[in-house]
């Protein structure tokens, strides 16, 4: 596990092979929808589906968090999970979850470094990048939603789309770094 910055937890190799294959295989089984931007004041739509709360359990995620070191986060109220499914050159605009924190994962076998992809993570004033997170095959990345971020779209290099697998879970206690603490 790496603190990446404040509210930003990454543990690389998460998942055992077998069950990033299943979240890997999910995107064959969700329905996409065109979604809604990531900001109110934009225009984008992007190509996302959701997982619903049966599915969830069926994949046994919850299960599989509560092997890994964000086992004290497994039994938290999921608000949401989604499916993104992004194609060269899709813009993205720097934003927020408010009073969430946020599970993503890279689910992808392979990816390489000039495919792009990367998520970017922001200080408060959206001024500075304080994380940039390259796209890493079976990597998750844990933060505070009220971190703002961002992705760099996929180059037209990329033979593939990029997916992430997010759960958007409900806040129960205290910030991040309090809560956190118990992780790391």
């Amino acid at each position: 596990m790496i603190r990446a910055a404040e509210g930003i937890l990454v543990f690389d190799d998460f998942f055992p092979e077998s069950f990033r294959a299943k979240i890997e295989a999910l995107p064959f089984n969700v329905r996409y929808d065109i979604a809604f931007p990531d900001r109110p004041d934009t225009h984008e739509k992007y190509i996302n589906g959701a997982v619903e709360g049966e599915d969830l359990e069926k994949l046994g995620i919850f299960d599989e968090l509560r092997k890994t070191k964000l086992a004290p986060y497994a039994d938290y109220k999921a608000l949401s999970a989604t499916l993104n499914f992004d194609t060269a050159g899709t813009p993205h605009y720097c934003h927020i979850h408010t009073a969430q924190f946020v599970f993503l994962y890279y689910p992808a076998r392979t990816w390489k470094h000039e495919w792009g992809g990367e998520t970017l993570f922001f200080d408060q004033q959206n001024r500075e990048i304080i994380f940039a997170s390259p796209y890493v095959p079976n990597r998750a990345i844990f933060f505070e939603g009220l971190t703002p971020h961002t992705i760099r779209a996929p180059t037209t290099a990329v033979p593939h789309p990029r997916t992430t697998f997010g759960i958007f879970f409900q806040k129960k206690q205290g910030p991040f770094e309090e809560v956190g603490a118990a992780i790391g």
